[in-house]
């Protein structure tokens, strides 16, 4: 989920200028949201209007994965399919996402990492470390995962609210990728937006049982950007980055 607050209040950029980005596990928490805020047949006790929250899917864009692959890739069209058939959303509000460009990559990721991806040349070691093999199908799968975040956050800063149904990429780093993700759309679209639509702060909430790693060693340096990662202490990755704020939680909890 991405949303443009100053407190608990929605605003335009020109009125305030924080975003935050929710894990995409937290999406399940729209049904709460809307039927608290705003009522049966799209209006509150007050008459207000419904308010448009725009999901974007790259799911269509799948790839082609071995027999007894671990990856569950089928879950994104699960997701889209199962608010698809609520009153969550209506269905002009769920889209097909664009592909990322590769300039908006390169804000984040090093110009070699990111060429020798997308031409098939990364080595066998990178590619076990990604954990999925490469193909054409998966660079395009990639590029629109990039793409459904950065539309969702302009959406996000237009709008109030927005959240994407692909991506969620938090294991990839400026130059490798690993846990099944290659490249950072977090972060690329916290770059995109800060490079074009006049963001300055950013809070990222990572919600994941995994620790968003790659987030955190993205933005250690970085003071506009305050990333929060609470995660299962003993599950993977195994070596933990430093996030602005890290809650590590026992296994059980």
């Amino acid at each position: 989920m991405i949303g443009s607050f100053t407190g608990s209040k929605a605003v335009h950029p020109k009125d305030g200028d924080r975003i935050f980005l929710v894990d995409e596990n937290e999406i399940s928490r729209l049904p709460s949201i809307r039927k608290d805020e705003f009522g049966k047949n799209g209006k509150g006790k007050q008459g207000r209007l419904r308010k448009t929250v725009k999901l974007f899917y790259g799911d269509p864009f799948t790839i082609p994965l071995p027999d007894g692959h671990t990856f569950p890739i089928e879950k994104y069209a699960l997701l889209r399919k199962r608010i698809a058939g609520t009153s969550i959303v209506r269905p002009e509000e769920i889209l097909m996402a664009d592909a990322g460009s590769e300039e908006d990559l390169l804000r984040v990721h090093g110009s070699d990492y990111v060429h020798r991806f997308l031409k098939g040349r990364l080595t066998p070691a990178e590619i076990r470390r990604i954990g999925f093999p490469w193909s054409p199908e998966l660079v395009e799968r990639t590029m629109r995962s990039c793409g459904a975040t950065i539309q969702a956050c302009s959406a996000a800063i237009g709008e109030g609210l927005s959240a994407s149904l692909a991506g969620g990429t938090h294991h990839a780093f400026k130059d490798r990728g690993e846990g099944y993700c290659i490249f950072n759309d977090i972060a690329v679209a916290v770059c995109k937006m800060q490079a074009e639509n006049g963001i300055r702060r950013v809070t990222i909430i990572d919600c994941d049982v995994h620790q968003g790693n790659g987030t955190a060693a993205l933005f250690a340096e970085d003071p506009s950007v305050f990333t929060f990662s609470i995660h299962g202490e003993k599950n993977f990755p195994f070596h933990k980055e430093r996030s602005d704020l890290d809650i590590a939680l026992e296994d059980g909890i």
